[in-house]
C-alpha cells in the first residue's frame, strides 16, 4: 500500500501539497503545547505504551503512573531503534481499570537525542489510509 500526502487548497487557483498530513494541526498555545503531536502505533517505552510523540513530550498509556511532577529515565523502542531521555511527569489521568493516560515533558534533550526522537517517531508513526 503507497501512502499519499493530501493536497490542500489553499485558493481557487493554488494548490499546495502537504508532505506531513501525520501531524496534528494545532494553533498555537492550545492547552500550552509548542510543539505538533505525532500519533504512534509501534512504539513502546519501559514506561508504558506510546500514544503520540511530540519534540517536547510524549503521552503514554500505563498500568501504574509515577507520581506527577517525579523525573524518570523514558526509553522509546520502535523496530530494533531506541532512545533514552530524561522527563518529567506533567499530567496523568485514569481512563480505565488499571489504566492510566500520562504526560511527560523531555528535560533538556541534546540535538542527537532529538534526532534519534525523530526517526523513532518516523518509524512509528500511525499511518493515514
Amino acid at each position: 500500500m503507497r501512502l499519499e500526502a493530501p493536497l490542500v487548497r489553499t485558493d481557487a487557483s493554488v494548490v499546495t501539497y502537504n508532505p506531513l498530513p501525520f501531524f496534528r494541526q494545532m494553533k498555537p498555545n492550545v492547552n500550552g503545547r509548542r510543539a505538533a503531536r505525532l500519533e504512534q502505533e509501534m512504539m513502546t517505552s519501559n514506561l508504558g505504551t506510546v500514544l503520540d510523540l511530540s519534540g517536547t513530550g510524549v503521552r503514554l498509556l500505563c498500568r501504574r503512573p509515577p507520581e506527577i511532577g517525579s523525573e524518570a529515565a523514558l526509553t522509546l523502542r520502535c523496530l530494533g531503534q531506541e532512545a533514552t531521555l530524561r522527563a518529567v511527569v506533567v499530567w496523568c489521568q485514569k481512563v480505565g481499570f488499571l489504566r492510566h493516560e500520562m504526560g511527560l515533558h523531555f528535560i533538556d534533550p541534546t540535538d542527537e537525542q532529538r534526532r534519534q526522537l525523530t526517526a523513532l517517531a518516523m518509524v512509528g508513526r500511525r499511518r493515514v489510509a
